[in-house]
């Protein structure tokens, strides 16, 4: 099913090359790497409420409790940057090595890989990166969320976001957006994508669908993994 959605906000950035997007502290952190910086603002004002440097950044962005993790490097490694004062916690290699790495979103069932060559999306844990889930989705992955139980991964090219079910290795959903779509990001209510072509953070309804922003907690990501039950990995608190 493909659908049209327009934007319903929009918050035009002082930046030149957006890829990743987070959300985290009621706050929408996105990377650009044409000035190797990742940028807090507010999602009301647009207000810049913090730069952290961060060199040699590439594609997606996440964030785990007060952490950040981003894709750096050619060889698209995994850099935990400390929130407040921007410093390098650890780096970890590309889990594929020589593959483009593109998407990447940590949750409390471990962190979602996404690859735009090949096109697959894949669940390991964190933050040893052991492989539980491996799917080819068939679509170069940009930016990738998670929705409920759903994995929302971005397609650059047609401008597009697609609401993909790991249970049934699916698309449920696709979405044609305004632009490009790059980094994307859930919160709470709406998703967020970075809109490479016009510079903007941009922000889309989805119908039918509510979920809580969970994120990533090492003792708990341990403990589900190890369930490896779907049912458990995907359950979604609707408080």
């Amino acid at each position: 099913m493909l659908y049209e959605a327009g934007s319903v906000k929009e918050i035009a950035v002082d930046g030149e090359r957006l890829c990743g997007l987070t959300w985290m502290d009621e706050r929408l952190w996105f990377s650009d790497a044409a000035r190797q910086e990742i940028i807090a603002v507010d999602p009301q004002t647009g207000r810049v409420e913090r730069r952290l440097p961060c060199p040699m950044v590439q594609t997606d962005l996440t964030s785990t409790d007060q952490t950040l993790l981003q894709v750096v490097g050619p060889a698209r490694r995994i850099r935990t940057v400390d929130s407040t004062s921007g410093e390098t916690v650890s780096e970890l290699s590309n889990p594929r090595r020589g593959d483009l790495l593109c998407g990447l979103h940590a949750t409390e069932a471990g962190v979602w890989l996404g690859y735009e060559d090949p096109p697959l999306l894949e669940l390991r844990s964190w933050p040893d990166l052991v492989l539980h889930q491996r799917i080819s989705v068939g679509r170069k992955v940009a930016g990738v969320t998670v929705i409920g139980h759903y994995v929302a991964f971005a397609e650059y090219a047609r401008g597009q976001i697609h609401l993909f079910d790991p249970r049934t290795e699916q698309i449920a959903i696709s979405i044609g957006v305004n632009g490009n779509p790059t980094g994307l990001t859930w919160d709470g209510r709406h998703i967020w994508y970075c809109d490479y072509t016009t510079v903007q953070l941009r922000a889309i309804d989805v119908p039918g669908i509510v979920a809580p922003v969970r994120h990533l907690s090492p003792s708990s990501t341990r403990h589900q993994m190890g369930l490896g039950a779907p049912d458990v990995i995907w359950a979604v608190n609707h408080d």
